[in-house]
C-alpha cells in the first residue's frame, strides 16, 4: 500500500494473528480509487510498476463460478468477481453493504462506492442492492452513451 500512497490501514486478523484477506480492510474511498487505477492499468502506478502485469492478468481472471453467491457478477478469480454491465466486461472488489471498486479496462473507467450501513446492519443488502442495480448500472449506461 505504501507505494500507493496508502497509510496504515484497519485490516481485520484471525485469532492467529494473520490478515483476513479477503475481508475486512478499511479503506478510503480514495485509497479504493488507487486500488482500481492500479488493476486498470495492469500493475502500474502513476507510471511505476508496482505489481507484475502478470499477476494482475492471472488474478483477476475467471477461476470459478459464482454459484449463484453473487448475482451481481457470476464469475470469480483471486478476491475479485468479474462479468459484465451493458456489455462492458468489468472486475469487482465486492465489500459488505454496498463499498465496490469496478474497473472496466475496456471504457478505461474506475468507479469506487462506500456506503453507510453501520447504523442498521438489517440495510447492508438493501444498499448494495441500489448502489449497484441503480447508481452504477446507471452511471456506466450514461458514460457509454457519452464514449
Amino acid at each position: 500500500f505504501k507505494s500507493l500512497g496508502i497509510g496504515k490501514r484497519n485490516w481485520y486478523y484471525d485469532n492467529r494473528g494473520y490478515n483476513m484477506g479477503g475481508i475486512g480492510l478499511i479503506l478510503t474511498i480514495k485509497d479504493m480509487i488507487k486500488i482500481g487505477e492500479l488493476v486498470l492499468n495492469n500493475g502500474i502506478y502513476n507510471g511505476k510498476r508496482i505489481i507484475s502485469e502478470k499477476w494482475i492478468q492471472e488474478s483477476t481472471a475467471n477461476h470459478s463460478d459464482a454459484n449463484g453467491y453473487s448475482y451481481y457478477a457470476n464469475k470469480y478469480g483471486y478476491c475479485w468477481w468479474t462479468d459484465e454491465i451493458l456489455g462492458q466486461p468489468f472486475v469487482m472488489a465486492m465489500g459488505y453493504g454496498g463499498q465496490y471498486i469496478l474497473i472496466f479496462k475496456e471504457l478505461n473507467l474506475v468507479i469506487a462506492t462506500l456506503s453507510n450501513y453501520l447504523d442498521d446492519p438489517s440495510t447492508s443488502f438493501n444498499n448494495s442492492d441500489y448502489i449497484f442495480n441503480t447508481v452504477i448500472l446507471k452511471f456506466v449506461s450514461k458514460y457509454i452513451q457519452n464514449t
